[in-house]
């Protein structure tokens, strides 16, 4: 069961739930398919401003974050 007062949901045959905004875009979404699992500021996972992979690693612009603890951040290396 999904409460969401006013929001739009859509669960898609290929394996994706979207979500829009007032206009109708669609602004996040979950996959299970791919690497990209979950998504947010884009139409599609790759277009996406923030991306959570299957691998547990986090994109986002100007920064990754591995699952490992290393990555970059602001144009720093982290470890």
């Amino acid at each position: 069961m999904i409460m969401a007062p006013n929001a739009v949901l859509r669960f898609t045959q290929t394996h994706e739930l979207t979500i829009e905004d007032n206009t109708g875009k669609i602004t996040a979404g979950m996959s299970g398919k791919g690497t990209i699992r979950f998504w947010a500021g884009g139409e599609t996972p790759a277009s996406a401003k923030i991306k959570i992979y299957a691998s547990g690693d986090i994109e986002g612009e100007n920064y990754y974050l591995r699952a490992d603890g290393s990555g970059y951040l602001a144009g720093h290396n982290i470890s």
